[in-house]
């Protein structure tokens, strides 16, 4: 009985083993190799997956149209190819599948990475005739930056607010997630529009790309814009205006809100001078010790010190009472100071014995000299004087604000002005320049010197080196609330934005450059402008022209064509201005027109007593100041009434 139990143990044993041991080698009815496939690539892209089971089993899926699978039902351990398509969206996609055998049910899931790119809801827009400002969100998790087309850069510039996200590695190494691409971040993109005075509604493309040339990605929006009807308003008024002792003067303050609300301005509302705005007008310098050169009048004509006004219809009125001199008057708004910074806008008052506009003659190709009050003017001998656009002009016989036609040299200061190409604002020279030339005194209008640390004070900021200050400092809007500044950039043009097409420096931005109408920015006085490059084009030597140059003294030279005797004018040898010093080498700069400065650069002409030529300037010296010269203008007209009394002398 006790062996026939020790059997039944043993048998019992044994099964119970063999139960164990069945259990251990066949293990769970369903397994999977990875509870999840993490596609680390929104591109089109093949990964797999195991099933490991004895039993048959089938795939659930849920129906999303983006992943497929090679097979969705089996039996026994099989691999699962999947195909993923290239995902266009820009979160991370999921799927969820079940995994089923007779007993049991495994999750299993696919997540594919976000899409790296921009994402714009909004394609087109329209802006209005006026012009403006137009501001869209779109999304991006790339960095990106926005440009119009080149044919439209001259009425539209676009911009992106807010910094690129960061774009992380595409490695299953850089975390266990498939979130590795950054999300969506939104960004503003600027769009600002000039007036459209073309007459003809006009649409411009936008790029949007991105900033990192090894990622990619663009898109492109439109933008349209319905003609304006009224008329360009840049020749309203000047920038600067010639007087003689006794004349007074009313001075429109319109281009003051003309620039604020352009693309150059920003669009800026806060400066824009409304109905009710009381505004002011001072001396910011002026370049004579005469406590009596300038006075401001009010509406009943007493003189004033400092002028005012309300609303931007309003004039500044201003009577010289002095000789001879320069002075440079800045608007601002009532309670503001008369400091640089504050200024909404400026005029540079020319007060001199000449008077260029006493001339009534006719002009005629065999006579290049006429006299006027206090001078001369003359004419040139090449084609564009004789048949072309200058063929009833004359130009000035100095430069502007000189206060003769001959310069007196070192220690004559006064007078002699310099211009950066673009910037509407005289430059006396300074002191402390390193070409042993007296530096000039400026005074306030009751001939007082300015304080060495007037912001005002142009003379000691000349040697003052800006390349390492912020960029705001080099833009249009910089300079004209800062119009004594020096603006100095090393090794590149002054305008940090100046190749956007917003920047048309000497340039006429409405309608369109083809017109030869004056600039918004061009330093002449009134019915006077900047000539083109083509008024000069005898001044080349060739092989066929070989003009005179003459030395009248040891400051000055006189020129006269090939074939001619007649000398044009006098031209002073004091050179130009940059960031080191003033240079006393003979040459000053003419300016063409006719194009931005990275399309179509100025030229200088430099003359000695043999020969006379002109050169075309790289942008990298488009941080200069020169001397320039006044073309008679055949086509500005002026819309406002301005109140000029006869000339005095």
């Amino acid at each position: 009985m006790k062996r026939l139990f020790n059997i039944l143990l043993l048998l019992s044993l044994a099964v119970g083993f063999a139960a164990c041991s069945e259990d251990e080698t066949s293990g769970a009815e369903l397994e999977l190799s990875t509870p999840s496939l993490l596609i680390y690539t929104a591109e089109a892209t093949d990964a797999a997956f195991t099933i490991y089971t004895t039993l048959p089993w089938h795939i659930e899926t849920d129906a999303q149209k983006w992943y497929t699978l090679s097979q969705t039902e089996g039996e026994g351990t099989t691999r699962v190819d999947v195909h993923v398509e290239k995902s266009e969206e820009f979160e991370v996609r999921k799927a969820a599948l079940k995994i089923v055998t007779a007993s049991e049910t495994r999750l299993f899931t696919i997540e594919q990475n976000r899409n790296t790119g921009i994402q714009i809801e909004i394609r087109e827009f329209e802006i209005s005739p006026r012009g403006g400002v137009i501001r869209a969100v779109i999304g991006a998790n790339i960095p990106i930056t926005a440009s119009v087309e080149e044919a439209s850069r001259d009425w539209l510039s676009a911009s992106i607010e807010t910094a690129p996200a960061t774009v992380h590695s595409n490695t299953s190494e850089a975390t266990p997630s498939v979130r590795e691409a950054a999300p969506i971040t939104p960004r503003t993109l600027i769009l600002r529009a000039n007036r459209n005075y073309t007459g003809q509604e006009r649409t411009a493309r936008i790029y949007i790309t991105s900033s990192d040339e090894s990622l990619p990605g663009e898109e492109i929006v439109t933008v349209t814009q319905l003609p304006d009807d009224t008329q360009p308003s840049t020749a309203e008024g000047s920038n600067c205006y010639l007087l003689g002792s006794g004349s007074s003067i009313e001075i429109p303050i319109m281009r003051s809100n003309l620039f604020w609300d352009s693309v150059d301005g920003g669009f800026n509302a806060e400066n824009i001078l409304r109905e009710e705005d009381e505004w002011v007008v001072d001396v910011i310098w002026q370049d004579q010790p005469d406590r009596n050169l300038v006075r401001f009048l009010t509406s009943d004509n007493r003189e004033v010190l400092q002028g005012s006004g309300r609303g931007p219809e309003e004039p500044i009125r201003l009577k010289v009472n002095g000789q001879k001199g320069n002075v440079m008057i800045g608007l601002h708004r009532k309670d503001t100071p008369s400091a640089s910074g504050n200024y909404l806008w400026s005029w540079h008052i020319w007060v001199t014995d000449y008077n260029p506009d006493a001339f009534h003659d006719q002009t005629s190709s065999d006579r290049l000299e006429y006299e006027v009050p206090g001078g001369s003017l003359y004419r040139y001998t090449s084609t564009a004087w004789t048949e072309g656009q200058y063929t009833h002009s004359l130009i000035m016989d100095r430069n502007l604000g000189a206060l003769s036609s001959r310069w007196e040299g070192r220690e004559a200061p006064e007078g002699v002005l310099f211009y950066l190409y673009g910037r509407k604002d005289p430059m006396p020279i300074p002191a402390g320049n390193e070409s042993n030339m007296k530096g000039i005194t400026l005074y306030d209008i009751n001939g007082e010197a300015l304080k060495a640390d007037d912001s005002n004070n142009t003379a000691n900021l000349a040697m003052a080196d800006v390349n390492a200050k912020s960029k705001d400092q080099f833009t249009y809007a910089y300079s004209v609330q800062h119009p004594a500044q020096l603006l100095w950039r090393k090794h590149d043009v002054w305008c940090a934005t100046v190749r956007d097409p917003q920047h048309y420096l000497w340039n006429n931005p409405a309608p369109n450059t083809s017109t030869h109408t004056k600039s918004l920015y061009d330093p002449c006085p009134e019915g006077w402008k900047l000539p083109e490059i083509e008024a000069f084009a005898e001044f080349a030597s060739s092989t066929t022209n070989t003009p005179t140059i003459t030395p009248v003294d040891d400051n000055n030279y006189t020129f006269t064509a090939r074939n001619r005797t007649e000398s044009v004018g006098a031209f002073p040898r004091y050179g130009y201005m940059d960031n080191r010093s003033i240079s006393v080498r003979t040459q000053w700069r003419i300016y063409t027109v006719l194009g931005m400065l990275n399309t179509a650069s100025g030229r200088v002409m430099t003359y000695s007593e043999n020969q006379a030529d002109l050169n075309t300037v790289s942008h990298s010296k488009g941080n200069k100041y020169y001397p320039v010269r006044c073309v008679r203008d055949n086509r500005t007209t002026n819309k406002f009434n301005i109140n000029l009394k006869p000339y005095q002398l």
